[in-house]
């Protein structure tokens, strides 16, 4: 169960009087409905408020669950003044810029009220609505419907919030509570009318009903929720905090992969050195069979680019220098392949994608091109930063393309693993230099080929690539495994 299916599960408990004990020295809610009809009446003498419409009364049939003995059903509009907002004509300036917080749909959320948006003069609350302090509000209308939370000052709002400031007898928290119960939001559908939009008026919410325990209980079982919701969001916090910890565990281990600190060396393997005479020879093959062009040459690197230190079978390099970037693609149009839109590449550190199936001819123009176990990497802000990046597999026909905003590494015959590559282009070494390389206007900087092309990178004995990305696989896969496990049962 997630943190908010603890929260539903509490308020259920507390909505059908399973949360706290009843006492029998409590005073029973027949009595407060009592004393609330006398505080109703002595506040229309008073003409304080108009007489409420007369509701009708609560059938048998009408009570969806049983409620302990002390308790009674009771419609919304019995047990508070009830109110739907209205806004003020906008032609007239002098209504607004005052003291009086005006509350719309977009203020209101779980963690409270913002009163800090629009507000209105004395002046504007005439042509308004007061809503006194303490009050319940609630949307009636559109896709947040339902949305609800209490107040603390005095508020005015407009026409698309409903709104109960519950009479003496009644806790303004239990109602709140009750109110964003799913039994209360879910009758708040049922009486709504319109799909698209649904809408919920004012009559027909004075018309829901609503347990109301003894005034007692009300106090306990407020202080029981305020208690375990409390306790949830400690936990919810240190949820937080664990998965926090798990993404820096991950970004450490790939860091001590490309370290070489993270298997063991075995002096039998073939050096790094050999490996990349295989590689260059493996590419000079590819020139001369006009597979791909011959590739811009790149300067040695300097001590000062090597940022760490790694073992001496290993061998620094241009990532430019040992794979092919940016490759294009030849393949018959009216043979199938894969689309990869950016939306279909999942971003952190896994290395998952799906794709679309089109014809070659429909995506060969205006895409970036790839093919089976191609490293796809994210160059646009914020994809970049949050590690939009995979290796291309499972593509029809083993080839495709996709959104422009890709990098594409390809291994020269696989001499380099494409998942060592990627443990790369996952590490904050990577993403953090990449940023500070951004060219272009805000919210549409990009890396450029060329920090692909010149990075510097470690690079092992291929055995020792294969003993390193197994065994990535298996933290990453323990790790996955907590983080689901956190997100499913905290």
């Amino acid at each position: 169960m997630d943190i908010q299916g603890l929260r539903d599960k509490i308020l259920q408990l507390a909505i059908q009087g399973k949360l706290v004990e009843q006492d029998e020295n409590d005073e029973p809610a027949s009595a407060l409905v009592q004393r609330i009809k006398e505080e109703r009446d002595k506040l229309v003498r008073e003409k304080k408020i108009k007489k409420p419409k007369k509701l009708a009364p609560t059938e048998e049939e009408e009570k969806p669950f049983e409620i302990p003995d002390g308790w009674e059903w009771v419609r919304l509009g019995e047990v508070g003044l009830t109110q739907t907002g209205t806004t003020p004509s906008t032609k007239h300036p002098e209504y607004f810029n005052g003291t009086i917080p005006f509350i719309k749909p977009a203020d209101i959320s779980e963690k409270g009220v913002d009163y800090n948006n629009e507000s209105l003069t004395e002046l504007g609350l005439l042509k308004g609505r007061l809503i006194e302090k303490n009050s319940v509000l609630m949307v009636c209308i559109g896709g947040s419907i339902g949305k609800c939370y209490f107040t603390d000052r005095d508020v005015s709002c407009n026409q698309q919030i409903n709104t109960i400031t519950p009479y003496k007898a009644v806790s303004n928290k239990i109602l709140y509570y009750f109110m964003i119960s799913d039994f209360f939001y879910n009758s708040v559908l049922k009486s709504a009318t319109g799909t698209a939009t649904p809408i919920i008026n004012k009559s027909k919410w004075d018309m829901l009903l609503i347990p109301l325990p003894p005034l007692a209980e009300q106090k306990r079982i407020v202080e029981k929720v305020d208690e375990l919701f409390a306790l949830i969001d400690e936990l919810d916090s240190n949820k937080e905090e664990l998965l926090e910890v798990i993404n820096l565990t991950r970004n450490q281990v790939l860091q001590e992969a490309i370290q070489g600190k993270l298997v063991e060396q075995n002096p039998e393997d073939e050096p790094a050195s050999v490996l990349l005479d295989r590689i260059r020879g493996e590419r000079d093959k590819l020139v001369k069979e006009k597979k791909i062009r011959k590739p811009k040459k790149l300067p040695p690197i300097e001590e000062e680019e090597k940022p760490f230190e790694i073992p001496g079978s290993w061998e620094w390099v241009r990532l430019g220098e040992v794979t092919i970037i940016n490759p294009r693609n030849s393949f018959e149009d009216n043979k199938e392949a894969s689309f990869v839109p950016m939306a279909l590449i999942d971003e952190g550190f896994r290395n998952n994608h799906t794709s679309e199936t089109r014809l070659w001819k429909d995506i060969k123009r205006g895409f970036t091109h790839f093919a089976e176990n191609d490293v796809a990497i994210a160059k646009i802000t914020p994809c970049f930063e949050n590690r939009k990046s995979a290796i291309m597999r499972n593509l029809v026909n083993e080839i495709g393309a996709g959104t422009t905003e890709l990098h594409i590494i390809r291994s020269v015959n696989a001499l380099i693993l494409p998942e060592y590559i990627l443990n790369i282009c996952k590490t904050d070494r990577f993403i953090k230099e990449g940023v500070a390389t951004y060219t272009g206007t805000a919210g549409q900087q990009r890396i450029s080929k060329d920090y692909i092309m010149n990075l510097t990178i470690p690079l092992p004995p291929l055995a020792e690539q294969k003993r390193i990305v197994e065994k990535v696989d298996v933290i990453m896969g323990i790790l996955d495994k907590l983080e689901k496990e956190l997100i499913i049962n905290i």
